[in-house]
């Protein structure tokens, strides 16, 4: 039981702090410090994020502060600041709730490269003179970040592996640093570039903002040479090529291949360096990065809509180009940009006519059929219905029911939620096993008939009671109820 707690230090990691707390306190052995902690007993502490915390130490470090404090402010996640906004936002929620693994939950690049814990000199020297001790700072745990943005020194490489492939122990930062002389790095312009990232890395993280960093940086392409007059092409080639001779004095590190850039602009990258790499070579501040707003119209909807107004003044194609600096094609493209209509299922269209209502009416009892088949009658294994199961099992071609209203509404009655089927499909294993005459009808027999997994089966006892009665759910809670602690519900 955590009976003192260490003052947080700034910048300082999670696992730093516990750490200290172990050789505050003066335990003999770490495990007796993971037990006051850590909700399981032979846990690793993650040296990055916040691992789950025990009942009472989640309770007694919420006076002190929050875990999503914590989560913000002493573990590397603002790393994944610039992944997809609606994966950002469920991690956070997970790990707030000491859920899930944080390694899982976050879109964090795959690394070859083995990290280590870092240190800068000179701030452990201050840390000394100031609190006595030092700490493990998440500063200088960056990335590719291999110069302290405060100092200016080289941070210093320890031999502990961050991804855990050291003895289970905790690393006490003021033990495992030794005092040495720090080098100075003369190159600016890395030192400027350390202190772009630094600034980044400790914005706060809006999970309120839900534009995506791929469509920012394409629209602060808007006005360079890397963006046609319409915007309707990039130049990533031309942008590449200057970015690699901007970056001439890095070392090969973070984008080094044309397939990278162009990645992070179609929203399929989005390292924290590379990132930063492209927002620091077209001059974005921080500030804006960190909270990016896009224009209210893009460059081309400003064109459009001047060509629009150039024709609407009696000008011609060429004389319109001639103006706005652009081909006649693209002006008389641009002039004629129209907004597609949604398709309308209701009517067919196309040089190919069938009569829709005939074959609604002729495929509507085969349509029944199958639906009351892979539902489940007697001992077949129920299964989902879905529209493109059915037309796979009829053999029609993919959304065919879009055009049969009548068979598209047979399939709609056996619409469920993912729980509601786990629940039908663990009803049936459970009278398979009973009918069976089985001795027991345990746990993992219903395990390994389903091929379900243990979360599943609890999250769809609450719909038990839509198919079964109440002697038949009674007997699977019975069953399902030892390992209730271990699945979570």
């Amino acid at each position: 039981m955590i009976v003192y707690l260490p003052e947080l230090y700034e910048d300082e990691l999670f696992y730093s702090w516990v750490a200290r707390y172990f050789c505050h306190v003066g335990y003999n052995a770490y495990v007796y410090a993971i037990e006051d902690w850590f909700r399981v007993r032979t846990i690793r502490p993650d040296m990055e994020y916040v691992s789950e915390l025990n009942p009472e130490a989640h309770a007694v470090i919420s006076k002190k502060i929050s875990i999503q404090e914590l989560i913000q402010n002493h573990s590397m996640f603002p790393l994944a600041r610039f992944a997809e906004p609606a994966r950002l936002q469920n991690a956070f929620h997970e790990m707030s709730k000491q859920r899930g693994n944080p390694h899982n939950l976050l879109p964090i690049p795959a690394d070859s490269r083995k990290r280590t814990l870092r240190y800068c000199p000179l701030c452990t020297q201050e840390d000394r003179e100031k609190y006595g001790e030092t700490y493990w700072h998440r500063s200088a745990q960056i990335p590719q970040v291999n110069i302290c943005a405060r100092h200016g020194c080289g941070l210093v490489s320890t031999d502990i592996d961050i991804k855990g492939q050291q003895k289970p122990r905790l690393y006490i930062a003021d033990i495992e640093i030794e005092e040495i002389e720090p080098e100075l790095i003369c190159d600016e312009r890395e030192l400027q570039f350390a202190r772009y990232q630094h600034a980044v890395f400790h914005k706060p993280v809006d999970l309120r903002n839900d534009i995506s960093v791929s469509d920012f940086l394409r629209s602060k392409l808007e006005g360079t040479e890397y963006l046609s007059v319409r915007g309707q092409q990039k130049n990533i080639s031309r942008m590449f090529h200057d970015m690699m001779k901007y970056y001439d004095w890095k070392k090969e590190s973070g984008i080094t291949e044309i397939h990278q850039l162009q990645k992070c602009f179609t929203g399929h990258r989005y390292s924290f360096h590379d990132i930063c790499q492209i927002a620091y070579f077209l001059n974005i501040p921080a500030e804006e990065l960190t909270a990016p707003k896009l224009p209210e119209q893009t460059q081309t909807e400003r064109f459009n809509r001047r060509v629009a107004d150039l024709s609407a003044s009696g000008l011609g194609c060429y004389r319109i180009a001639k103006q706005v600096h652009v081909s006649p094609t693209t002006a008389l493209k641009a002039n004629r940009n129209k907004q597609h209509k949604e398709h309308n299922y209701a009517t067919r269209t196309g040089t190919t006519w069938k009569d829709w209502n005939s074959l609604d009416q002729q495929l509507y009892p085969l349509v029944r059929e199958k639906c009351k088949r892979m539902y489940g009658e007697g001992d077949a294994r129920p299964r989902c219905v879905r529209q493109k199961s059915v037309e796979r099992e009829l053999g029609l071609p993919i959304k065919r029911l879009n055009y049969l209203p009548k068979c598209k509404a047979e399939v709609l009655k056996y619409r469920e939620t993912q729980e509601q089927y786990w629940a039908r499909e663990l009803v049936w294993a459970y009278r398979q096993l009973t009918e069976e005459e089985m001795e027991t009808c345990g746990f993992t027999r219903l395990l390994r008939l389903t091929n379900m997994r243990k979360a599943d089966i609890a999250a769809c006892m609450p719909f038990l009671s839509m198919f079964c009665n109440e002697d038949e759910k009674t007997s699977i809670e019975q069953i399902v109820r030892p390992y209730l602690d271990e699945i979570r519900l």
